[in-house]
């Protein structure tokens, strides 16, 4: 487990320096093997525009003009194919350092001056597989937005260290940045503060946009799942790069590069599919047929076995559970609809799969150690923190292997968030039983004679039969379309019916 020393510093006021904390850490009995600086030996790199490029006679190369401040213009040679005007990029000034102790002069190529250097990814330290695949060659092109004359350490955050920890089996738990925070928070006697949730979802019936059923309820205890609409495809924001590169990971773009950091931050593995490509828009869990396969991310094909837990759509299986998604459903730059997965897979059946296969990920790592199956969160703040786009409402498959069937449903009032968990259990003849209720945020709760019961502007549940204490709408017709919908096999929830 990779994590940033910064990264830890937003959840948790940390007052010493990386070296010290990881030697208190090691010492409490979360080993820390390394501490390694981000920054390689860059200095004097700062952001630039370029104004103009001009190819110099019988070479690859250009000569371009740019500028750090807007009104001095400085001439560099550069052989980049990708280098055009108008671009914001990583300028190394005379005197810069890069790493490896180059440092940079005024120089003259086939007989051009150039007094500077615009850098590739590559140039500045960043791990070559590390770097995003449409930075990988040529040099680094910054934001549009990105202000001139800052210093390239500060853009991509490269001032930090990574912490790199040697877990033992028992503390699997600090496969999450949260929970390193946590045991740093300990250790430290300071206050962690979480990520706030908030976003919005439209009024839209959901009804009709995904369906999903689990065939294998040993070996999937819960699904969940959420639609998002109207997303644009493109690379991450520097900050979140950096900090999937200092877990080791490779950003791709801003899709799968939030599914990643959700998961690093809550230990919860997310999966998106485009959701066009899903056959009639449909999710089901189930064991592989013999002899088939199913072509992963990596552009392998896979043989599969009977042992094997799938995701599937109406026509194919589109991931192996807890391993890898598959080609056929991922995310690319026409995706404008995506269908994000949270689940629990049996640890035993994603290790055996995992190894099987030969193939193991940082999805199959966490699983295989047992992730909270309660931890759900990270699937409802997904887009509203990190991502553009225009949010759906949602559709859930919240099913567990026991036959429970569990609800949530999300108000909003002054900027806070509010959530409501119901856990229904359906007895013999279908009777729906209010199991479970749990509540955040709550302006009141009461002891009535009856049981608890949680009181809002909209809800009102208790403990106890569904047909006697579920008070939102005319009890019989809403308790029998949920147990019908239940009954029939549809496998989703309809929000509606909760609030």
């Amino acid at each position: 487990m990779q994590v940033s020393y910064n990264w830890l510093k937003e959840y948790v006021e940390i007052d010493l320096s990386a070296e010290a904390l990881a030697e208190k850490m090691t010492r409490a009995g979360v080993a820390v093997e390394h501490v390694i600086p981000t920054n390689k030996g860059v200095s004097g790199v700062v952001t630039a525009l370029v104004l103009d490029k001009t190819p110099v006679p019988d070479t690859h190369l250009n000569l371009c003009h740019v500028t750090t401040d807007g009104e001095n213009n400085i001439q560099v040679v550069c052989g980049a194919p990708n280098v055009e005007a108008g671009q914001k990029v990583a300028f190394a000034t005379v005197g810069a350092e890069l790493p490896d102790g180059i440092k940079i002069k005024k120089a003259k190529l086939r007989g051009v001056e150039s007094n500077g250097m615009i850098c590739s990814a590559k140039e500045l330290g960043i791990e070559p597989d590390q770097i995003p695949p449409e930075q990988k060659d040529g040099i680094l092109v910054l934001p549009a937005d990105t202000l001139l004359g800052q210093p390239i350490t500060e853009i991509l955050d490269l001032d930090d260290y990574i912490l790199e920890l040697d877990l033992t089996p028992n503390r699997s738990d600090c496969l999450s940045v949260l929970n390193v925070a946590r045991e740093i928070g300990t250790l430290l006697g300071k206050e962690v503060c979480l990520p706030q949730l908030t976003y919005q979802e439209d009024q839209d019936d959901v009804n009709d946009l995904v369906k999903a059923e689990i065939s294998a309820p040993e070996l999937c205890h819960r699904y969940a799942g959420k639609m998002i609409r109207g997303v644009k495809i493109q690379p991450s924001p520097f900050w979140l790069q950096h900090r999937l590169q200092c877990a080791g990971m490779r950003p791709i773009n801003n899709i799968v590069d939030v599914t990643n950091y959700v998961m690093m931050e809550y230990g919860q593995p997310l999966h998106a599919f485009d959701y066009h490509e899903l056959a009639e828009h449909r999710i089901h869990v189930r064991t592989a047929n013999a002899d088939e396969n199913i072509v992963t991310l990596d552009g392998q094909e896979r043989q599969l076995n009977e042992e094997m837990l799938l995701i599937c759509d109406g026509a194919r299986a589109v991931a192996v559970a807890g391993v890898m998604g598959g080609e056929n459903t991922e995310v690319t730059e026409k995706t404008t609809d995506v269908f994000i997965e949270a689940a629990y897979f049996n640890p035993v059946s994603v290790r055996r799969t995992s190894t099987k296969l030969g193939l193991r990920s940082e999805a199959s790592i966490r699983f295989e150690k047992g992730i909270n199956m309660e931890n759900y969160e990270e699937v409802e703040m997904f887009y509203s923190r990190y991502s553009d786009g225009e949010e759906a409402q949602v559709t859930i498959c919240d099913i567990y292997g026991d036959g429970r069937f569990g609800c949530r449903t999300f108000l909003y009032r002054a900027g806070k968030l509010q959530v409501y968990y119901v856990e229904i259990t359906w007895q013999e003849g279908g009777v729906p039983i209010l199991s479970h209720t749990s509540v955040w945020d709550l302006e009141e709760i009461r002891l009535t004679e009856k049981g608890y019961f949680i009181y809002t502007n909209k809800i009102k549940i208790s403990h106890g039969n569904l047909r006697e204490h579920y008070r939102i709408k005319p009890l019989a017709e809403d308790c029998r379309a949920l147990t019908e919908k239940y009954i029939s096999g549809l496998s989703y929830i309809d929000y509606n019916l909760l609030t």
